[in-house]
């Protein structure tokens, strides 16, 4: 019987990764219904920097419906797969020194398969063994993002990047990046997990409403967000007087403290998953019309629920999130002003059908496109 690790940023109690291990569990269960399936969750109390209650992490066990074996890095063992699921983990944006760009200058010329090579035999004469050994190693939906010249991880990720037999990112700019590190193992461009709604929604909603009148608003601690937050703020104000109603959101309870701290007396929608389910949190998402959002998850889970995103653009996730909704998806600068946003939402209003349909198709493009994809996969698990 396969062993199979499922590996990502999981356990740590954020919304978007949490259903890209729900998805990513239900993928690998019906390829493998009779597997050993384990998680990996560097969230837990033995390790530093853990702020939660001890077992904060055995929500998963909630979230996928039954009991399984989560672990962290001190665990050691051999799979025949890891399958990586999704997210945005391949970036450093740190500027590290000129001895650590002369490295990873030397590392891209090298290219990922041989910094791997360069990291097994550095293990080798050290008698350092990779905790976590494996067969296989896959990835889908996964995001390849931008490394400073001198980002003192490069040379872990990079290895990692080579470690893989398969590679199925999310955008043009990761499966761009996978060239520039010479990765020759199996790889393409689909889209991002969560659009497989199918995996972790059980019933689509259909909205019929003649214009929007409720707001959802996605945001997290990010830098300049005491800035963004009062332009939030003035934006709420300005919007309710036109008669629309505002939902706030916080996908993260973990790390949004500012943000939930800020909105906490507002009408704020925490996900909690050692209380709330998957199913109840979104219910209150559904019922937005329109979602104006710092996190990526946010847009696409707010428009396969049927809100048609507006992005703010904190980061290089953002605009290419409004890259696979390019006629549903608004994209403002971060130095917006709260007119800016009001002037968006009405523009959607005034074109909600022509909004509507385009949101439907473009979501159904992408939900075909990682179909694709885990077509692809499929056979090559069952090769």
């Amino acid at each position: 019987m396969k062993k199979i690790l499922l590996k990502g940023y999981f356990g740590f109690g954020n919304l978007g990764d949490d259903l890209l291990l729900l998805i990513s569990w239900n993928i690998v269960r019906k390829r493998f219904p009779q597997t050993n399936i384990k998680v990996f969750s560097n969230f837990t109390h033995n390790l530093p920097g853990y702020k939660q209650h001890r077992g904060y992490n055995q929500y998963i066990y909630k979230l996928l419906g039954e009991k399984t074996e989560i672990i962290d890095w001190t665990h050691q063992e051999h799979f025949d797969l890891v399958f990586n699921g999704g997210g945005g983990i391949y970036f450093d944006h740190t500027r590290g020194n000129f001895l650590l760009e002369m490295r990873n200058m030397i590392l891209r010329i090298l290219g990922a398969h041989a910094t791997r090579r360069i990291e097994v035999f550095i293990r080798k004469i050290t008698f350092r063994r990779e905790n976590i050994c494996f067969d296989q190693r896959v990835g889908v939906g996964i995001g390849i993002g931008e490394f400073a010249w001198g980002a003192p991880s490069f040379f872990r990720k990079l290895s990692e990047i080579g470690s893989y037999s398969m590679l199925l990112v999310r955008d043009h700019h990761s499966l761009h990046q996978l060239d520039n590190f010479r990765i020759k193992a199996e790889k393409g461009e689909f889209s991002d997990l969560v659009f497989l709604m199918g995996y972790w929604l059980r019933a689509i909603p259909e909205k019929i409403k003649p214009s929007p009148d409720t707001i959802g608003i996605v945001l997290m601690d990010w830098p300049g967000s005491k800035e963004r937050f009062e332009k939030i703020k003035n934006f709420e104000r300005l919007i309710a007087a036109k008669g629309y109603g505002v939902r706030y959101f916080s996908f993260d309870e973990n790390h949004d403290v500012a943000y939930i701290r800020e909105f906490g007396e507002r009408n704020l929608f925490v996900w909690q998953p050692n209380i709330l389910s998957v199913e109840d949190f979104l219910k209150s998402l559904a019922a937005c019309d329109v979602v104006i959002t710092t996190r990526a998850h946010g847009a696409i889970a707010g428009a396969c629920l049927g809100a048609v995103p507006i992005c703010i653009n904190i980061s290089k996730k953002l605009e290419q999130v409004a890259g696979m909704l390019p006629n549903a998806a608004s994209l403002i600068n971060d130095d917006f002003a709260a007119k800016d946003l009001v002037l968006e939402v009405e523009s959607i209003a005034n074109h909600w059908k022509r909004k509507q349909d385009s949101l439907y198709l473009e979501v159904q493009e992408n939900q075909k496109k990682m179909n694709t994809g885990i077509d692809l996969l499929m056979k090559y698990l069952h090769g």
